[in-house]
C-alpha cells in the first residue's frame, strides 16, 4: 500500500505542471490535479490507518497552522462570508498538498523521484511552448494558440507570442519554471541526468521561459546566480563566484524595476503599482481581519498598451494580497511563514549531500515564493505549496544512513 501511495503521489507531482485541460464546475476551473489529490489523500489515509506509513511530527506544521488560522478568521469576519468560507476549502486543499508531500516523501529515493517527475513534466510543458511558438509564426489561426498563448496584458502588442503553455497565464507558468530551473541544477549535481540531457533541457527551458515575458524571470536569474556563487566559491573560483552573484542580483533588480513604470507612459506608475497602493488602502480600511478571504483587495481600471480597458482586483503581490484579505493578522502569519522557510535554507554553504538539497529547495522557495511574490499573488499556486511540502521533507529527512544517502548520487 505504501508503494501505491508513493506512485500515485508522483502522478500528482507530474499533474501540477498542467492546469490545462480543466473542468468547469460552478464557474470554477478544476484541473486534473485536484481530482488526483483526492485519490492520493484517500490512499494515504488508508495507509496511515493500516500503519503502512507514518505521520511526521515536526515544527513544519506550525507556520502552516498559524497561516490557516488567520484565514479562518478572515473568512468568519468577511464582508461576504459565504464566498470566503467556500474559498477556505481551497486553502485546505493547498495546505493539503504541502501535508501530503511532507508525509509521503520520507527518504532519498522519493526525493529523487519527485524531482525527476517534476522535470519530466516541465520538459513536456516546454515542448508545448516550442510547438506554440512555431505555430504562431506558421498558422495564426491554429486551434492550439488560444490555449497556449496569453493576451499581452500590460505589454505592447507585436509580432511575438506570450506563451502560457499548459498553464492559465504566463506569470504562473514562469513561477513553475523557476522551481524547475533549480530542480534541474540539483538533478545534474547528483548525476540523475546526463550532461547532454541537461543541455537539451536548458535549450527548451530557456525558450519557454523567455517567451513568458514575465517579471518572474528575475527569480530564475536570482536562483541561478546564487547557486553558481556557492558552487564556484566551493571550487575556489572567487572572481567567477562574485560575478555570478552580481549577475543574479542585477538580473533580479532589472526585472523588478521594469514593472514599476507604465509601458505606455514611463512617467506614470504601472498598473501593478496602482493595485499595490489600492491594496494598502484596503488593509487600513479593514486592518484586523481584512476584507475577507477571496475578496478583491483592489479596484483599478486602466487602459492597456493595446487600447483595451482592464480591471484588476488582485493585489499582484503576495503579502499585500494576503494583508488585504486577512488584515494585519494575516500579514503577520504570512510573514512568519516566509521567515520560517527562508530560515530553513540557511546557512548557505555546502557541506554534505543534504546541504545541497536543503539549499537547492531553499533557493527555489526564495525565487518562486519570495521574489516572484513581489509581482504576483502566488499564495494560491499549487506548485508553491507542493514545493513547501517537499522542502520540509528534505529538511526532516535523515541522510545518515549511508546506503540510503548513496542513492542521491546515482
Amino acid at each position: 500500500m505504501k508503494t501505491l501511495v508513493e506512485w500515485t503521489f508522483l502522478i500528482l507531482v507530474f499533474s501540477v505542471g498542467f492546469m490545462l485541460p480543466y473542468f468547469d464546475l460552478l464557474n470554477n476551473r478544476i484541473p486534473l490535479t485536484d481530482f488526483i489529490f483526492l485519490g492520493v489523500s484517500a490512499l494515504w489515509f488508508l495507509a496511515f490507518v493500516f500503519r503502512k506509513i507514518k505521520l511526521r511530527w515536526s515544527w513544519f506544521y506550525l507556520p502552516l497552522a498559524i497561516y490557516f488560522l488567520s484565514l479562518v478568521l478572515s473568512a468568519i469576519f468577511s464582508i461576504n462570508q459565504k464566498h470566503s468560507l467556500l474559498k477556505l476549502l481551497g486553502v485546505i486543499y493547498l495546505l493539503g498538498l504541502a501535508f501530503l508531500a511532507f508525509n509521503i516523501v520520507q527518504d532519498a529515493k522519493m526525493i529523487k523521484r519527485s524531482v525527476l517527475t517534476w522535470l519530466i513534466a516541465t520538459t513536456v510543458t516546454c515542448l508545448v511552448s516550442i510547438i506554440a511558438l512555431i505555430v504562431f509564426y506558421v498558422d495564426r489561426e491554429n486551434w492550439l494558440l488560444p490555449y497556449t498563448l496569453s493576451h499581452y496584458g500590460t505589454l505592447p502588442p507585436g509580432n511575438y507570442p506570450r506563451i502560457q503553455s499548459t498553464f492559465l497565464n504566463p506569470n504562473m507558468y514562469c513561477n513553475y519554471l523557476n522551481i524547475s530551473a533549480v530542480f534541474a541544477v540539483l538533478a545534474y549535481k547528483f548525476g540523475w541526468v546526463k550532461t547532454w540531457l541537461l543541455y537539451l533541457f536548458a535549450v527548451v527551458f530557456s525558450i519557454a521561459a523567455f517567451f513568458t515575458i514575465s517579471p518572474g524571470l528575475g527569480g530564475i536569474a536570482l536562483c541561478l546566480g546564487l547557486w553558481l556563487w556557492l558552487e564556484l566559491a566551493e571550487k575556489g573560483k572567487s572572481l567567477l563566484s562574485k560575478l555570478s552573484l552580481a549577475a543574479g542580483f542585477l538580473g533580479a533588480l532589472l526585472f523588478f524595476v521594469s514593472m514599476l513604470p507604465s509601458p505606455v507612459k514611463f512617467s506614470e506608475p504601472s498598473s501593478r503599482v496602482l493595485v499595490w497602493q489600492d491594496a494598502v488602502k484596503t488593509l487600513f480600511q479593514y486592518p484586523v481581519f481584512g476584507k475577507g478571504l477571496g475578496e478583491d483587495v483592489a479596484a483599478v481600471t486602466y487602459v492597456d498598451a493595446s487600447g483595451g480597458t482592464q480591471f484588476l482586483g488582485d493585489a499582484h503581490e503576495l503579502w499585500l494580497n494576503v494583508a488585504g484579505e486577512a488584515g494585519f493578522i494575516g500579514l503577520l502569519a504570512i510573514l512568519f511563514l516566509t521567515f520560517y522557510f527562508f530560515r530553513q535554507s540557511l546557512p548557505l554553504n555546502f557541506t554534505d549531500e543534504k546541504s545541497y538539497l536543503r539549499i537547492g529547495f531553499g533557493l527555489a522557495f526564495i525565487g518562486a515564493f519570495m521574489y516572484q511574490g513581489l509581482s504576483g499573488s502566488f499564495e494560491d499556486a499549487r506548485q508553491i505549496w507542493l514545493l513547501i511540502g517537499l522542502f520540509g521533507a528534505v529538511v526532516e529527512t535523515d541522510f545518515s544512513n549511508q546506503s540510503e544517502s548513496a542513492k542521491l548520487s546515482t
